[in-house]
Formats: structure tokens, sequence, C-alpha cells
């Protein structure tokens, strides 16, 4: 059966720069987009906050083969797009 994993990403965002202001799209694709950080939950197990090694966190988790509930999916995508 594959894992339950819960993600939820953590962003930059200024008054002017804000998925307020701009599609999730624009907002990903602006050179501005930083990951802070993000939190992850496997199954029932706690919930981890990251802010370093993020990519490698993210490959450890083996999310092809999981079932995923994120809180901003395109944010993930950005993420698969700029580190493989």
């Amino acid at each position: 059966m594959p894992n339950l994993i819960t993600l939820d990403f953590e962003t930059y965002y200024d008054k002017d720069y804000s998925l307020k202001k701009l599609t999730t799209e624009a907002y990903i694709r602006d050179p501005r987009f930083e990951v802070i950080g993000f939190a992850y939950k496997v199954n029932d197990g706690p919930t981890t906050w990251v802010t370093s090694n993020i990519t490698a966190t993210l490959k450890s988790l083996d999310l092809e083969n999981s079932k995923i509930i994120d809180f901003a999916r395109a944010i993930e995508a950005k993420l698969k797009e700029k580190n493989g």
C-alpha cells in the first residue's frame, strides 16, 4: 500500500509579489520565486519542517510511489522542473 504524504510549502512573498497579485504560473516562474521551507507528514507520523536540503528531502520521500495531499501542487511541479 502506498504511503500518504502531506506537503505544505512556504515561499517568499512581499507586497508586490504574491499569489494575491499574480497567477500561480506567473508567481512560480518569476525570478523572485523561492521556497523558504516546507512541512511534510508521512501517514500518521510526525510533521517535519524542512528549511535546508529541500530537494534531497523531497527526493527521499518517494513521491512517485505515494499518494500526495499537497497544499501547493504548482510549487512542487516547479521544484521538479528546476531540480529534476
